[in-house]
């Protein structure tokens, strides 16, 4: 068995509309399809970094499928400005909230992982190594994303295997 832990389907995004009214404060209560521009304008401002609060909130935003013109303009500022770790702890707040729990009951899982393309179109040896486990007859997780930086990511090989 092979349980795709990888990354939820892309939510569908409605561009959000533009608004002549300021954005609102941030704040950690702001709802899924909330506006970035509120983080946006913090970085922008430079006065400081988002809280671990606000970037919990931000995140929680992109992972339900925020405007994708703002999620990268967001990205881009938090990466010029280098992340803080306040920042990136509400970033893994807001991902852990996000996981869906498995359970499994008494079987054994065999989590198999990998570091993502080494950008010399090698074979992809963690996603090699799920399928001649479950061949074997391990229950297997297997964490992975579609192809970046090499010829193919786990997501399409298994996409392709059915």
């Amino acid at each position: 068995d092979i349980l795709d832990v990888g990354a939820p389907p892309a939510a569908s995004v409605t561009p959000t509309p533009v608004q002549p009214a300021p954005a609102p404060a941030p704040t950690s209560k702001m709802s899924a399809s909330a506006s970035l521009k509120p983080y946006i304008e913090v970085l922008i401002q430079g006065d400081r970094h988002l809280t671990s609060e606000e970037t919990e909130a931000a995140f929680s935003a992109i992972l339900a499928g925020a405007n994708q013109i703002q999620v990268s303009s967001l990205l881009t500022l938090l990466r010029a400005r280098n992340e803080t770790p306040e920042e990136i702890a509400g970033m893994v707040k807001a991902m852990n909230k996000a996981c869906n729990s498995v359970n499994l009951g008494d079987r054994k899982l065999l989590d198999i992982v990998g570091t993502g393309g080494d950008g010399a179109d090698t074979i992809n040896i963690s996603t090699a190594s799920v399928v001649l486990a479950a061949a074997c007859g391990c229950t297997v997780a297997k964490a992975g994303n579609r192809s970046v930086s090499s010829a193919c990511g786990s997501v399409d090989v298994l996409e392709s295997l059915g």
